[in-house]
């Protein structure tokens, strides 16, 4: 499948009259830590590293669930998340974010394996990217250091 990113027009942000040109999703609340929830340890323990390679912080959750109850979002830059976990899975955790306007940040999908379909219904529920794991990891970063940036700048 490769990488797919949904592209957006320019809008106002709720959140302190950021911008989002590129990504739907990016109103960027403060904060540097990319969130990951993944149900493997080993994506996990690859995309923490990664991360911290490139000077970002990385909070890790093995499941939605953890996510749901650990995290709060309005401090972190991004969430990457997986779209296959046992019980509740991105398509759940993209619907508990919509529910919660309050809640606004860019949403990157990882998945080993995703058809159309998926990624079509990932985009409409709000995820800014879609990116199949490991192969596209370097796609991730540079997705997020440009969402980084883009709120560094403003």
């Amino acid at each position: 499948m490769g990488v797919v990113v949904r592209r957006a027009a320019r809008k106002p942000s709720t959140a302190g009259g950021l911008f989002a040109t590129d990504f739907e999703a990016t109103i960027l609340p403060v904060g540097k830590t990319v969130y990951v929830v993944d149900d493997d340890p080993a994506i996990l323990k690859a995309v923490k590293r990664l991360l911290k390679a490139h000077a970002l912080d990385a909070e890790v959750f093995e499941s939605a669930e953890d996510f749901n109850e650990r995290a709060d979002p309005r401090g972190a830059l991004c969430l990457v998340l997986d779209i296959h976990m046992p019980r509740a899975d991105a398509f759940g955790v993209l619907g508990f974010l919509r529910e919660r306007p309050e809640i606004q940040m860019p949403v990157v999908i990882l998945s080993g394996s995703m058809p159309p379909i998926n990624v079509d219904q990932a985009l409409r529920l709000g995820a800014a990217a879609c990116f199949d794991k490991p192969a596209h990891f370097a796609g991730l970063i540079t997705l997020v250091q440009t969402i980084h940036d883009r709120w560094l700048a403003k």
